[in-house]
C-alpha cells in the first residue's frame, strides 16, 4: 500500500526493491542529443509542466516570449525528448507527440535504443524521483536559475522493465491521467465559475443596491447602467481627502530594500478587493521618513495604476490592520476618502468591479500597456449611495466572500490532492511497486479528491 505523501524514492531503492526483471542503466546509452534548426515553418511547440509537450497555439496560458526570428529554433520530432534545462526538477519536460519547433533554450533528445519505449520514458522522466535526481544534478547559474546540463543528464541512472511491461505501463498511465487531468480541469473550471459569480455579484450591489424593488434612473455612465433613483453620480475627487502615488526613479530602487523596517506596497499586494500579503518588501525605517509623503496607514484605499493580463488596472483594495504603516511604490495610489461620505471597502470593490475597470478603460491613455494617472483616478465617475448603504453593500460583500472563498479552497484542496495522486500512481508505476496487469487502484479518482483512504 502506498500513499500519496510517501514518494520519497532514491536511486538505490529503485535497483533495492525493483522486480528482478527490470535494468537499469544510465539515460547517456538511451538518448543522444539534437539539434537540427531552420525549421521556421514547423509549428511552435511549448512545454509545460502539467502536461509535457504541446503545440503553442492550442493554449491561451502561455505568455512566454517568441523571438521574430525563428531560424535558430530546433526541430523536434515525434517520440523526441524536450526538455526545458532551466526548469526540469519543476517537471518541464516531455516526450512529444507532436512535431514542430522550440525555443534553442532547450535540450532535444532523440530515443536510441530500442528497448525503451517513448510513453513509457515520457512517464518516468516526469515522475518525482527523477525531478530529485534533476535537481541533485542541476547547476545554479543565479538566483534561482538551475541549469541540467547534457553530461549530468546522461549520468541519471533509468529503471526499466522489458518492452512489453513498458507498453502495459504507458497504457495504464495515459488511461489513468487522462481520467485525472479530465477531473482536475472540471474542478478548475468549477473555480472559475466561481470567480465569474463572484464578480457578478459584487459587479451588481455596488451598482445596483440590495433592494430589487428600488425605482432605478438611467445614470448617464454607459458603463454603470442604471442605479438606483436616491443614489448620486460623480467624480471621484470629491469623495477624496488625500491622495499621493509612489515615488518615481531613482528616490526608491531595489537597492533601497532592506530585510526588515516599513513596508513597501507593490503592485503585486493589490488584488481586486483584497490584499496580498504574501509578497513583503521592506525600506528601513529612517529612509521611510525621507519618503512620509508616500506613507499609506491601515484603513487607506491602494489603487493600482498598472494592468495586466490578469490584474486590471484600477483595481483597489484596503490596507489591512496587520501592516502598521507602509510606503506606496511606483505605481501604486494611496487614497483616503471623506469617510462620512465613502466607506473605504465599498469602493474598493466599486473600483475593482466590472464598472470600475470599464470606467478606468475609458479614461486610460496607455498606448501598449493599460496605465491611468492620478488625474484619471480623480475624475472616473463613481456612483454613490448613502453611507449607511455603502456599509450594508460591504457587508452583503464580506458575507458572501466568505462563503465563497471557503468553497473555492475546498475545490483547491481537492485539485491539490488529486495531482498528488497523479504523481503518486506515475512514480508506484514506472518503478515496479504495482502491478498494472492486476489494475489495483480505484476507477473513480474522486476518492482521491477526497482524501479518504490510501492510493493502492
Amino acid at each position: 500500500m502506498i500513499d500519496a505523501s510517501n514518494t520519497n524514492i532514491d536511486i538505490q531503492s529503485w535497483v533495492r526493491e525493483a522486480p528482478r526483471n527490470w535494468k537499469i542503466k544510465p539515460l547517456k546509452y538511451i538518448l543522444t542529443r539534437l539539434s537540427i534548426s531552420g525549421c521556421e515553418d514547423e509549428k511552435l511547440l511549448s512545454v509545460y509542466r502539467d502536461y509535457g509537450v504541446l503545440i503553442r497555439e492550442n493554449r491561451d496560458d502561455n505568455h512566454n516570449r517568441v523571438s521574430a526570428d525563428l531560424s535558430n529554433y530546433q526541430l523536434v520530432d515525434i517520440g523526441d525528448l524536450v526538455i526545458n534545462k532551466m526548469k526540469a526538477w519543476q517537471g518541464s519536460l516531455g516526450v512529444s507527440e507532436h512535431r514542430g519547433i522550440v525555443s534553442p533554450a532547450y535540450h532535444i533528445y532523440k530515443i536510441i535504443s530500442k528497448s525503451i519505449h517513448p510513453r513509457f520514458l515520457h512517464h518516468a522522466l516526469r515522475s518525482e524521483p527523477y525531478f530529485r535526481e534533476y535537481a541533485k544534478q542541476s547547476k545554479g547559474i543565479r538566483t534561482n536559475q538551475w541549469d541540467l546540463g547534457t553530461y549530468e543528464f546522461g549520468c541519471i541512472e533509468f529503471l526499466h522493465p522489458p518492452l512489453e511491461t513498458q507498453r502495459q505501463i504507458a497504457t495504464y498511465l495515459d488511461k489513468k491521467t487522462e481520467a485525472i487531468d479530465t477531473l482536475i480541469a472540471k474542478k478548475q473550471k468549477m473555480i472559475e465559475l466561481l470567480e465569474e459569480k463572484r464578480s457578478a455579484l459584487i459587479n451588481h450591489v455596488v451598482t445596483k443596491g440590495l433592494n430589487p424593488d428600488a425605482p432605478m434612473k438611467d445614470s448617464g455612465v454607459p458603463w454603470i447602467g442604471e442605479v438606483p433613483a436616491h443614489w448620486y453620480i460623480l467624480q471621484f475627487r470629491r469623495l477624496i481627502l488625500d491622495i499621493c502615488d509612489g515615488p518615481f526613479g531613482s528616490s526608491l530602487k531595489s537597492e533601497h530594500y532592506t530585510e526588515e523596517g516599513t513596508r513597501l506596497i507593490r503592485l503585486q499586494n493589490i488584488k481586486s478587493g483584497y490584499f496580498n500579503n504574501q509578497s513583503k518588501a521592506f525600506i528601513s525605517n529612517n529612509y521611510a521618513k525621507l519618503l512620509k509623503r508616500h506613507k499609506a496607514l491601515p484603513g487607506d484605499l491602494l489603487i493600482a495604476s498598472l494592468g495586466d493580463t490578469n490584474n486590471p488596472m484600477g483595481r483597489a483594495c484596503v490596507l489591512p490592520i496587520e501592516v502598521e504603516e507602509a510606503i506606496v511604490k511606483a505605481d501604486c495610489f494611496r487614497a483616503r476618502l471623506d469617510q462620512k461620505q465613502g466607506n473605504h471597502l465599498y469602493y474598493s470593490h466599486y473600483l475593482s468591479s466590472l464598472a470600475g475597470a470599464v470606467g478606468f478603460e475609458q479614461h486610460s491613455r496607455g498606448a501598449t500597456r493599460s496605465r491611468i494617472n492620478l488625474s484619471i483616478v480623480r475624475d472616473i465617475e463613481v456612483p454613490k449611495p448613502s453611507l449607511a448603504e455603502q456599509d450594508s453593500i460591504q457587508s452583503r460583500i464580506k458575507s458572501f466572500e466568505s462563503k465563497n472563498n471557503n468553497l473555492r479552497n475546498q475545490i483547491e484542496d481537492q485539485v491539490t490532492k488529486l495531482q498528488e495522486y497523479r504523481q503518486a500512481l506515475i512514480t508506484a508505476a514506472v518503478t515496479g511497486k504495482i502491478d498494472v496487469t492486476r489494475d489495483p487502484t480505484s476507477d473513480d479518482p474522486e476518492e482521491a479528491a477526497s482524501g479518504q483512504g490510501t492510493l493502492f
